[in-house]
């Protein structure tokens, strides 16, 4: 972006940012709602439960450490 677009230009962008954000949440939808990621996801959900309960467990000691 120029230091000063014209109103045309931003615009532009606007259009394209909204454009290639509902091209990705709507992508992104059809491909979670299909039935072997569902399944997936529900045979790895306690897994990855696990994994992110001790990250966030570790970052709430780092920052009880660093407080």
């Amino acid at each position: 972006m120029p230091p000063s677009p014209d109103a045309a230009l931003r615009v532009e962008v606007m259009a394209s940012m909204l454009a290639l954000a509902g091209a990705w949440f709507a992508l992104t939808a059809l491909a979670t709602s299909s039935a072997v990621v569902v399944r997936a996801s529900d045979r790895a959900r306690t897994g990855i439960d696990r994994v992110l309960g001790a990250v966030f467990v570790g970052l709430g000691a780092t920052l009880l450490g660093h407080s």
